[in-house]
């Protein structure tokens, strides 16, 4: 009860304190400050049913003082914040074009506060995204944005340029996704070259963490924005900033480049080639080989495989580097759930592609040259751990066989997928099935023999121990013969002995 008093107390103080800035501005951050802290939605519920979220807006919204203006856009936000009845209230174009007056006003501080307001209108909301686009406050917060990065050698956490790029990016990016607005994401495209240009000029994760969120944000799920940032060197830069951080060991840089390259290369085989180029596979499983934290486990692990299944050079890649290997070893050593299910899913894959019949193909020379050994007289013979290896390729090749038959994969090694046409694919993936089934019956054959080579030792076993036990009953029968002994039939035997 004590809560709804002290509410009637505030707006009753607006009321009577309406040519008192000071106070004024004092009363709307006690009130913000309540709404912050309201948990439950009991405040914003009062508020919006008696009519205090409008009175605050009529009354103050429009202020010519300047800190009662602010005050008052703040205690806007922190009262449409996660509250659906008053964001669809306040989702109007008189509301969004009083946000585009106020992104151009002097003050940095309403700058900031109209940023926060268009993030509460358009977080889950279309209609928000679209009015800020149609008011243009989405072209203005770009163009403001931009005029941040140009400072970017002056940043600093405690810069006024550094907490409005944050502010202007955090606003963007509600414009952009949760849901998707592939419009809005159009008319960010041109920030791309400000933010290739920032990108090579800075280290700091602070500062690129806004730059990327944003970036991400308009090119996620996007194939035209996709293509942009290719078409702008960010995909370049963004590898060598990889690179940069693995060699520096810098976790944070690292973690946030490949986040953002996770969402570039997804579902993009051309993007995945420029990647390709870069060497990023070999960089990823290097860093796979430290020390990680099971969240960047899990972001190298998506991004592997969104880089291998659209892409032969990233796929060979990964295979000379031992990269199903390693993936398997830290399946083995984890127990996060999470991780094991990405490394999972990276492992999937990686068996799919194409090239595994490349890989299959080199592990049955392997096992024939040692069957031929075995064959050829070699005092080893094929034991538990060859049959349980041939069992496992030979089910994994039957699988592959399955696979190919379902669809055709791409990122086949040594094919250029951008030239050929649809019959080549078809020649291509009919190729593939002919010789995964010409090494599936290879597989047999070599099982049946490793079988055979197995039962002629047991044979050859058995067959010497028969020749010791009658060369020993032999001796004895000697023995007795020079000491005129009478034999027992028994003693004589029925094997025949062997020279």
């Amino acid at each position: 009860m004590g809560t709804w008093e002290d509410i009637k107390l505030l707006l009753e103080c607006l009321e009577c304190q309406s040519e008192d800035p000071d106070s004024l501005q004092k009363t709307l951050e006690t009130l913000s400050s309540i709404c912050t802290n309201d948990k439950d939605g009991s405040v914003k519920n009062y508020l919006f049913d008696n009519g205090g979220l409008h009175y605050i807006w009529k009354q103050f919204g429009t202020s010519p003082y300047s800190q009662v203006k602010e005050a008052a856009h703040f205690t806007i936000a922190c009262i449409v914040q996660k509250h659906a009845k008053a964001q669809r209230l306040l989702t109007t174009a008189e509301m969004f074009t009083s946000l585009y007056q106020n992104l151009s006003d002097p003050s940095w501080t309403m700058k900031q506060v109209s940023a926060y307001i268009i993030v509460t209108l358009a977080s889950n909301n279309r209609a928000g995204q679209n009015m800020a686009r149609k008011s243009k406050c989405l072209e203005r917060l770009a163009i403001l944005f931009k005029g941040c990065l140009k400072q970017i050698a002056d940043f600093s956490k405690k810069s006024i340029e550094y907490n409005a790029a944050l502010s202007f990016s955090n606003a963007l990016c509600a414009c952009l996704c949760n849901p998707q607005n592939d419009e809005n994401q159009r008319l960010c495209a041109g920030i791309y070259p400000w933010i290739n240009n920032c990108l090579q000029q800075t280290l700091n994760p602070d500062i690129i963490q806004p730059i990327l969120s944003l970036m991400g944000a308009s090119v996620c799920n996007n194939i035209f924005n996709q293509n942009c940032i290719r078409q702008c060197g960010v995909l370049n830069t963004l590898a060598m900033l990889l690179y940069k951080a693995f060699n520096r060991q810098n976790v944070p840089l690292a973690a946030q480049v490949i986040n953002a390259l996770d969402i570039c290369v997804q579902n993009n085989g051309e993007n995945s080639k420029c990647v390709s180029e870069m060497d990023v596979v070999s960089i990823l499983l290097n860093l796979l080989k430290n020390s990680c934290e099971d969240q960047e486990v899990i972001h190298i692990a998506f991004l592997l495989r969104h880089c291998i299944e659209t892409c032969g050079s990233n796929y060979t890649q990964f295979v000379e580097g031992d990269g199903v290997k390693l993936l398997v070893n830290l399946l083995h050593d984890c127990d996060n759930e999470d991780v094991n299910k990405a490394l999972t899913y990276t492992l999937h894959t990686a068996v799919q592609n194409k090239g595994t019949a490349y890989m299959m193909t080199e592990k049955l020379e392997s096992i024939k040259s040692r069957s031929m050994s075995s064959k050829l007289g070699s005092k080893k013979s094929v034991g538990h751990n060859d049959d349980a290896y041939i069992d496992e390729t030979f089910k994994r090749l039957q699988s592959g066989v399955k696979q190919s038959k379902l669809r055709p994969e791409v990122g086949c090694p040594n094919v250029d997928y951008a030239s050929s046409t649809a019959s080549k694919q078809e020649q291509i993936i009919e190729s593939l099935q002919t010789k995964l089934q010409q090494e599936n019956a290879e597989c047999k054959k070599l099982r049946k023999e490793a079988i055979i080579l197995t039962k002629d030792k047991m044979n050859l076993e058995c067959v010497l121990a028969v020749n010791t036990n009658i060369r020993k009953q032999s001796t004895e029968i000697e023995q007795k013969k020079l000491s005129k002994t009478p034999l027992n039939n028994q003693e004589v035997g029925i094997y025949p002995v062997l020279q």
